[in-house]
């Protein structure tokens, strides 16, 4: 049976490792695996999306259709590539009050907002998420992982249930082994990555309905990315209009890095 590696990238750094990890397929470093490549990233409209999948799509085809589905041993393109990919949904509901109703529970629950007065400022509270956490791990962190736990209760059917599903079927014949690739000096990857092995031990716990520990069941382990580009001080009426703004001069080592 065919070795089983679940791979996940996170965020705009993490897509572009996983892309690298696909090209070590390709020369034949991972034969009779099945390799589970995870894509996740707040931005559903990132072009890294599109761009790692068309290079899967191309692996895949460089492979061959009769084999494209199969792990190989000895040869190029031995890996079998399975793909997924998951974004929360930020389109119709794109700030924490909304999310978390704020307003409605400000007279119902005041020490609910109480505790996210105390953590969070009012321009946290309401920049909208689509284009991600900003460097704002702490709530990034947070809504990460409840997005996670929410898409694997509501739907069977997506990206993220199958990759669950198939970590929790590998959990039961051995021991799978998980890796986690992104930078820790934005927002994505910095909020998400502390959280993914928690997320994914209560999601196998879910799809399992209790019967599959990964804290017992698999390996975990990450590669974690520093500071490696940079990027133009927000203008002023930049910063008024976004609420919350990510700057490099914050991230360390990142001030003198093209």
């Amino acid at each position: 049976m065919a070795k089983q590696v679940f791979v996940l990238g996170i965020g705009g750094t993490g897509m572009r490792c996983i892309e690298s990890f696909i090209h070590l397929c390709a020369m034949g470093m991972f034969d009779d695996t099945d390799v589970h490549l995870l894509a996740l990233d707040t931005d559903k409209d990132n072009g890294n999306f599109s761009r790692l999948k068309e290079l899967k799509n191309a692996y895949q085809q460089t492979k061959g259709v009769n084999k494209s589905q199969t792990a190989l041993k000895d040869t190029f393109f031995s890996a079998n590539l399975k793909y997924y990919q998951f974004s929360p949904d930020y389109q119709k509901i794109s700030t924490f009050s909304e999310i978390h109703k704020y307003t409605t529970k400000k007279g119902k629950s005041p020490t609910e907002t109480d505790l996210a007065n105390l953590i969070l400022t009012d321009k946290t509270r309401e920049f909208d998420l689509k284009q991600g956490y900003r460097a704002q791990t702490h709530l990034g962190s947070m809504l990460m992982y409840h997005s996670i736990i929410e898409e694997i209760k509501t739907n069977s059917k997506g990206d993220l249930f199958r990759f669950v599903d198939s970590l929790k079927n590998a959990s039961t014949t051995g021991k799978p082994k998980v890796f986690i690739l992104g930078s820790v000096f934005g927002g994505t990857g910095a909020s998400s990555i502390p959280i993914i092995p928690k997320a994914l031990v209560k999601a196998a716990e879910i799809v399992s309905a209790g019967a599959v520990n990964l804290d017992k069941n698999a390996f975990f382990g990450s590669t974690l990315l520093t500071g490696y580009f940079s990027f133009n001080t927000p203008s002023a009426s930049e910063r008024d209009a976004q609420k919350v703004i990510a700057t490099s001069d914050k991230f360390s080592g990142c001030n003198d890095v093209l």
